[in-house]
């Protein structure tokens, strides 16, 4: 997203005619079924990156609702991995086409809810998370030392508010809590021994209803920390490339003859 235009937008759940919407959209708008929808964290995502001094930059956004990293990203198939490198891919390079330099200078990956609630699935989501973050690095063009933003999913409000109504999963609340925590310790596992990986942490921001998912406030929230942790990767970046065209443009002036 060129923060003063619009970003890219693909969701299982597109609204026709809406693929691209303004930067300054309200954080929460009614779809046609009267259902109100609430945009993920890129907004605030965007107003901090481009307060500090970021950019200009592109914002690629691929969502998809209630999944799980182990059945849905990884599954065998047309998994939604495959669908990510698509699309990103095909922006990339459409990008490209009109000058802008097609390479990714940060993923950042708000993901893990539903492998949270089951003890399979959380018990393999460390492994499945590095393999994911194999696959993505290896088929969509990174720049170098590009990082990979984990937030950290929490189901503590929600197991908080089922323990007090005694609704508690199978078996237990304590089970279940043990489940979260494996997701959530698995991202910090893949902070300390990946290279370029970097977390923030969702737990105590506001939720709706269920306590799943964060309100518009939260979403805002967890997008100025994302863009935070993720400055110090992308102002090295920046440097970088400013460096590699000032070397491009002293050996175009050395090549030059009058």
């Amino acid at each position: 997203m060129r923060f003063e235009e619009k970003w890219s937008n693909f969701s299982i759940r597109q609204i026709k005619n809406e693929l691209f919407v303004p930067l300054d959209s309200p954080q929460i708008f009614t779809a046609a079924s009267g259902e109100p929808q609430i945009f993920g964290p890129e907004i605030g995502l965007a107003r901090q990156l481009y307060t500090d001094g970021v950019g200009p930059i592109s914002i690629i956004k691929v969502a998809f609702p209630d999944t799980s990293l182990a059945v849905n990203w990884l599954g065998s198939g047309n998994n939604l991995t495959d669908q990510l490198v698509t699309f990103a891919n095909r922006e990339l390079a459409d990008q490209a086409k009109v000058g802008v330099l097609g390479v990714v200078g940060a993923l950042y990956w708000y993901q893990g809810e539903s492998d949270a609630m089951s003890a399979t699935l959380s018990a393999a989501y460390q492994l499945n998370l590095v393999d994911f973050i194999s696959e993505v690095r290896q088929q969509i063009p990174f720049a170098e030392g590009a990082p990979v933003i984990l937030v950290k999913e929490s189901l503590a409000e929600t197991l908080s508010l089922e323990q007090a109504a005694g609704t508690c999963p199978e078996p237990d609340c304590a089970t279940a809590a043990s489940w979260d925590e494996a997701v959530r310790s698995a991202d910090d596992w893949a902070v300390t021994n990946l290279v370029n990986v970097a977390e923030v942490d969702s737990i105590g921001l506001p939720r709706l209803n269920v306590f799943v998912h964060l309100t518009n406030v939260g979403e805002l929230a967890i997008g100025h920390m994302m863009a935070q942790v993720s400055e110090p990767y992308l102002f090295s970046l920046e440097g970088k490339a400013a460096t590699s065209a000032a070397r491009r443009e002293k050996r175009d002036f050395a090549g030059h003859s009058s």
